[in-house]
């Protein structure tokens, strides 16, 4: 399964992203739809919104951490 996911990466010019265990069953399932209909728009989609959502949550992290920084 991940050279499946890798050569998809390639393919589809996806950033990589840590996909946590939370949403390791919804990466596997789009993984295997876009293998199924051999259209790599499922994963693309998925790993563009789990990417977009760990950068909200770092940017959200950073902040907080400056905060007690500054406090």
């Amino acid at each position: 399964m991940k050279s499946t996911a890798a050569g998809l990466i390639r393919k589809a010019g996806v950033i990589l992203s840590v996909v946590k265990k939370e949403s390791r069953a919804e990466y596997i399932r789009s993984l295997a739809e876009s293998e199924e209909k051999g259209d790599p728009a499922q994963f693309i989609g998925f790993m563009t919104t789990h990417h977009a959502e760990n950068l909200r949550r770092q940017i959200q992290e950073y902040k907080a951490s400056m905060e007690s920084d500054v406090s």
